[in-house]
């Protein structure tokens, strides 16, 4: 902590230096900056959308500096920084075919669809650092450069280290170690007609598990909010991890506007493993040992080789796009005999239909030559968005075949089929936005995790009707409720099966201005989070999954974080109290059963740009 204060002390003083030289010498600033610097993505390209975007270098959100605060409080996770992450809302899965199974840790690394690609008048660098409190800590650092006007190279990288926050030895204990970078270039020909995005990305994530804290009824000397103080934990030696390691191209050559034809070559490497080495000190936490009795090292790989090649183009204001894929997959599992390896040729289309400048239809739709297939339709405008989406994707390989030092299943499910109908009108009356949502999904045989840890396939049918309301208010000119609402109500014969909170609620109440002349935008509230009681998903560590139970309601809380944000320049800070309530409301809150959220602390973290 006190190296990071020494840090922002630095950091202080050299701002204040470099923005007295600034305001000094107003003339002699560089010409370049935000708005020389653009970015788009693959999908863009891919679909005839031409716009490049501006930089984000606004301080609005900038505290949120986690998975769970960056998506709006939608993931559960194990309450530090770094652990496994599950969405609360059910989301029909991008793809149809099969998966490893193993997705918990795959928001932490970003795809190629997530790869920005800019064009820049000069070299453009981004550096931003979190110092958070209790040893927990995020540094991303971008940088991107032309070439020449038609050629553009860049790489971003980022780190997160979280000490344990829970039966820690001291500073440097570490609960999660990550490491992901990716670099990319793109290049286009002087007369557009020939385009290519490259790219390549790897991530290195590894977590120490604990198993959760051990409950006093089982040991009374375990206290559930002592953190590092009497906390006890079921595993001392575990630790899962995940590589994931992807290259991608992406090209395309236009005869002429109605006609280009496409590619694109993928290939995705993925590991996942699950050791302990001493399962003499962690044995209360496993129920069978089928392999060893010692310790306990589960690993599973699965290579994907993907090959697309598709044709599209503009017709007045009709986009359309045509193609065939085929995925050639290769699972392997440490103590499986047969390789689960597979062939998956799919067909597709992605059609939009733009009405006018601000209202578009757009369907997109895949099948898979055995059977599964997705279809997507919406409609877009100022005012009203609606949806329509139909999944059918296969099991994992995961779910369907494994066996471990602690599980051994073989099963044969089905296809799980859902259909989703969703919503949304838009309101500006202009110091008020309202925006009213609903979806509603069915689910057929779906596939979950039961509390003996293993996976099943429901019977019956589940609905989900989720019904909302956004809301954003300015009111004493400079005071601003920035607020998400959710409802949700689960129906049909198999709705044990889903466990989503009642009630989910997000608001954001502060003070907003730019202040000292128009030199300093900021920001100081609430960023506030509530959900209702339910008997959230527990974790296997061994699996790396979240599994159904009954004995533990995580009860309602209100995280509260204080915070302070502002934007001076091309410098954006934040300071935040986290979680300033506990004491007050509670001793604390939990994220997954006997798993503790994070305890107060205070975050800060900085942001700063170069562009030359």
């Amino acid at each position: 902590m006190k190296k990071a204060l020494l840090v922002v002390v630095w950091l202080l003083g050299s701002y204040t230096s470099e923005a007295q030289i600034n305001i000094d010498s107003l003339s002699k600033e560089s010409p370049y900056g935000p708005f020389t610097t653009r970015f788009f993505t693959e999908k863009q390209i891919k679909y005839g959308d031409t716009t490049k975007h501006f930089l984000d270098t606004l301080p609005d959100n900038f505290q949120r500096f986690d998975q769970v605060s960056i998506n709006d409080y939608r993931y559960q996770n194990l309450g530090n920084l770094g652990t496994s992450l599950r969405p609360i809302f059910y989301e029909a899965p991008k793809i149809i075919g099969k998966t490893s199974g193993f997705s918990s840790y795959n928001p932490y690394f970003k795809s190629p669809d997530e790869i920005k690609y800019y064009n820049t008048k000069s070299p453009y660098s981004s550096i931003k650092s979190v110092f958070g409190g209790e040893g927990r800590s995020v540094v991303d650092v971008q940088f991107s450069r032309n070439i020449n006007p038609l050629w553009n190279v860049g790489f971003d990288v980022t780190t997160i280290n979280a000490d344990k926050q829970v039966n820690s030895s001291g500073d440097g204990d570490r609960n999660s170690i990550s490491w992901a970078y990716d670099l990319y270039s793109s290049f286009s020909t002087p007369d557009n007609k020939y385009h290519v995005l490259a790219n390549f990305s790897r991530l290195r994530h590894r977590v120490t598990e604990s198993g959760g804290i051990i409950p006093p009824e089982v040991d009374p000397t375990s206290n559930l909010f002592g953190y590092n103080d009497d906390a006890k934990i079921w595993l001392l030696n575990a630790e899962s991890s995940k590589l994931l390691i992807n290259y991608h191209v992406y090209h395309h050559y236009q005869l002429n506007s109605l006609f280009q034809i496409y590619h694109i070559l993928d290939r995705t490497k993925e590991v996942n493993k699950f050791e302990d080495d001493n399962l003499a000190g962690d044995g209360d936490f496993f129920t069978d040992f089928l392999i060893s009795p010692t310790s306990t090292f589960d690993r599973s790989e699965l290579k994907v080789f993907t090959n697309e090649l598709g044709v599209k183009g503009d017709y007045n204001n009709l986009f359309y796009s045509f193609y065939v894929k085929r995925r050639s997959l290769n699972y392997v599992h440490k103590y499986l005999e047969n390789e689960g390896i597979e062939n998956e040729d799919y067909a597709g289309t992605y059609l939009i239909y733009r009405l006018s400048d601000s209202m578009s239809v757009n369907f997109e739709g895949e099948v898979l030559t055995d059977g599964n297939f997705k279809i997507q339709a919406d409609f877009n405008s100022k005012w009203l968005n609606l949806g329509f989406n139909v999944n059918q994707h296969a099991p994992s390989f995961l779910v369907d075949n494994y066996f471990g030092n602690h599980y051994e299943w073989d099963n044969n499910f089905s296809s799980v089929n859902s259909e989703t109908f969703k919503g949304a009108i838009n309101v500006d009356l202009g110091k008020l936005l309202i925006r009213p949502t609903a979806s509603f999904t069915t689910l057929n045989d779906y596939i979950y995790f039961n509390s003996q840890k293993r996976p099943a396939q429901a019977v019956g049918k589940i609905t989900i009707f989720s019904p909302g309301l956004d809301l954003n208010l300015t009111f004493l000119k400079h005071m601003h409720m920035d607020s998400r609402f959710t409802y949700t109500r689960l129906g049909g014969s198999d709705q044990d099966k889903m466990r989503i909170p009642e009630i989910h609620a997000n608001s954001k109440l502060y003070y907003e201005n730019i202040l000292f002349n128009k030199v300093m935008w900021a920001q100081v509230g609430f960023d506030m989070h509530w959900q209702s009681a339910y008997f959230a998903p527990d974790y296997d560590p061994v699996t790396q999954q979240f599994f159904l139970q009954n004995d533990f309601e995580i009860p309602s809380y209100l995280l509260a974080d204080l915070f302070v944000s502002f934007k001076v320049k091309r410098i954006r800070w934040f300071f935040k109290m986290t979680n300033v309530l506990q004491n007050v409301e509670a001793d604390g809150y939990f994220t997954t059963p006997y798993y503790t959220g994070q305890k107060r602390t205070f975050d800060f973290g900085v942001n700063w740009m170069f562009f030359d």
